[in-house]
């Protein structure tokens, strides 16, 4: 295994039947997409830096991004 995919999944099973895509879709008309993103993003890294720490290097996290979170100031400064 090189890398993974950062994948947002509801956590609780009491809302597993709502789909993604619905989920993105609320996020993007409410406003919070933006700060959906980030949070994924570091939750990502954390991830990441978990692997690292236990001995796992070269492997990467891929993360899918909404077209609206290009218009995120400073977007790559933040990633």
């Amino acid at each position: 295994i090189h890398g993974a995919e950062a994948l947002l999944r509801w956590p609780g099973a009491d809302f597993k039947n709502i789909s993604i895509e619905k989920l993105i879709i609320l996020a993007e008309h409410t406003g919070i997409i933006n700060e959906l993103t980030i949070w994924v993003i570091e939750q990502a890294c954390k991830d990441i830096a978990k692997l690292a720490s236990d001995g796992i290097s070269n492997h990467s996290i891929s993360i899918n991004l909404s077209a609206k979170n290009l218009a995120i100031t400073n977007l790559t400064e933040k990633v």
